[in-house]
Order: structure tokens, then sequence, then C-alpha cells
């Protein structure tokens, strides 16, 4: 039973990370609000059968005194209570269609931020199947807002072509924004990769990302992919 249940929950994480590329047009904000609700319904499917996998293995449990763990419980709880102190309580606590932002958003990236870590813990290859989903989705999402700022086919039309890139985000910013972690995910995969095909391809997917970010015209994300760079390369080294 527990077998099945953890292929299940796995199952469920692996399909929320495809959200980028839902779009229902039939929605008020489709670029927003698609790609919102798809994620969120997945993380709450998947959220008794990690209750289920945290309850019959002490091993899958998160490790409630790491500092990083503490860190998100305790950012989470200081905005349940900025929220209910604000302004408008309402909206801190449950967003707008416009931007989908919120306490109860933020809770659903903490959880999957749990959901990662219990399989960090079941193994370290379902984590790397995970990373790799990632990155195919954003080299995907890269790769059709290019082929539209290129005047070529898209699958998912891009509302802000053709000065700026936002493919299915939506939002040129959003989608450079995006890209950020899968950009050094893909160099991690790359760097440890074992065959030359597999390097590679992972050093065009980086190079696809990158014109992805200079294209969508985003001078923030650009200068911290720069900083984030120099950062990491001073404490590679």
């Amino acid at each position: 039973m527990q077998k099945w249940f953890f292929r299940i929950f796995y199952f469920l994480v692996s399909l929320s990370l495809l959200a980028p590329l839902i779009i229902f047009k039939s929605l008020q904000y489709p670029y927003v609000d698609s790609q919102a609700f798809f994620l969120r319904i997945f993380i709450e499917l998947a959220f008794p059968f990690y209750v289920y996998l945290i309850l019959q293995n002490t091993s899958l449990r998160p490790n409630l005194k790491k500092p990083l763990n503490i860190a998100l419980l305790v950012f989470l709880l200081i905005n349940i209570i900025s929220a209910f102190h604000g302004v408008n309580p309402h909206r801190s606590l449950w967003g707008n269609f416009e931007r989908m932002t919120s306490v109860y958003f933020l809770g659903h990236l903490t959880l999957l931020s749990f959901y990662i870590q219990l399989l960090g813990q079941a193994g370290f290859i379902y984590v790397k199947r995970l990373m790799i989903i990632l990155v195919g989705v954003a080299t995907f999402v890269s790769l059709n807002g290019l082929s539209g700022w290129l005047h070529g086919p898209t699958l998912i039309l891009d509302s802000t072509l053709t000065d700026r890139v936002s493919s299915s985000l939506g939002n040129p910013i959003f989608f450079a924004s995006y890209l950020v972690i899968p950009i050094f995910l893909t160099m991690y995969l790359g760097l440890n990769a074992k065959k030359k095909w597999q390097k590679v391809l992972y050093l065009f997917f980086v190079i696809i990302q990158l014109v992805g970010v200079y294209a969508s015209v985003s001078r923030g994300v650009m200068i911290g992919l720069i900083v984030g760079t120099f950062a990491g390369i001073v404490l590679f080294i």
C-alpha cells in the first residue's frame, strides 16, 4: 500500500511542475489563473498522500530542526500574521485573479518544498527526475517564446510579442523570473552528466533559457543572474 501511495504522490508532484504549459483561455486572466489553479490543485491532491507517507514512515518525515525548514515555517507564519493586520485581510489571505499571489498560495509553495524534501529522503533519483522535468518544461517554454519572437510558429500564443517575450507566462518579468532556477539546475545536470552528448544537450538548454531571459528584456532578472553566478563562483572557489 505504501509503495502505491508513494508512486501516486510522486506522480502528482511531477504533474504540478507542468503548470507553465497550461492555459485555459476562458478564464479572465488565462496566463495567470490557469497555471495557479493547476499548480494548487495537484499540490492539494498530493497532500493526503504526503500525510499518509510521513505517518507510516518516520524516515520520510521532515526535520523541523533544520534552519531552512524553520525559516520557511516562520516566514509563512509572519505572512499569516501580517495578512490579518493589513489593510485588506481578505485580499492578503486569498489574493485576486489578476495576480494569484496570497498567503494561501504561499502555503502551497511551502507544501511543495516539503514534498520535494520527502522525495529527496526517499532517494535522490526522484529529485533528479523532478529536476529533469522542470528543465524540460522551462526549455520548451523558452523555445516557444523565442520562436514567436523570431516570427516562427508557437504552440502557446505569446501576448507580449514582439517587443518582449513572455511565452506561456503572460508577463515578461514572470517569464524571466521563472527561468532563473531552471537555468542553474540545467547547469548542475550538465556538469554532472556522464555522457558527452548529455553535456552538450544541457549546454544547449542553458543557452536557450539565457536567450529567453535576454529576449524578455527583464533587467532585474539579468542583474540577478549575473550577481548570483558571480557569488556562486566565489563560493565554489
